[in-house]
């Protein structure tokens, strides 16, 4: 199936439907796409167990559906206390290497731990990463440097 998006009237969108190899079918200005969503706000929290110092605790925000990359690439370019690496795995995708100069090791055993707390403050570890976790608003966000 092929989608090819356009400009539609009100406000809508216009799509056209192409299954494999077959006919195309307008389905017209029935989709339409609500540009005034508010974004969705969390906190960024970055631990240190292995040098014990006081967590930091940031703020940030996706757009909706938007994925936690997004959201840590919005507060480093607008928070200069905030800096994080990446590298993009090709079977696995993001994965974290360092977070305000602290880069995990293979030698030392240490990696950052991404884990969430829900504003109940439930904490999980989620089974995706940074590049497919979509943040929920009032979540906190942790990025803890520890050893496995």
């Amino acid at each position: 199936m092929r989608g090819r998006g356009g400009r539609g009237g009100e406000g809508g969108a216009e799509l056209t439907v192409t299954a494999a190899g077959g006919k195309g079918r307008d389905v017209g200005s029935s989709l339409s796409i609500d540009r005034s969503v508010e974004p969705v706000p969390f906190d960024v929290v970055v631990e240190n167990l292995l040098l014990q110092t006081k967590p930091l605790t940031f703020s940030t925000q996706v757009k909706v559906r938007g994925i936690l990359l997004g959201g840590l690439k919005r507060l480093m370019a607008s928070n200069a206390g905030f800096r994080f690496e990446f590298s993009d795995d090709e079977d696995y995708g993001p994965y974290l290497l360092s977070v305000n100069g602290v880069s995990g090791s293979e030698a030392d055993r240490t990696y950052w731990e991404l884990l969430v707390q829900t504003p109940g403050g439930e904490l999980t570890r989620p089974a995706v990463g940074i590049g497919c976790y979509i943040p929920t608003a009032g979540e906190r966000i942790i990025l803890r440097f520890t050893k496995w």
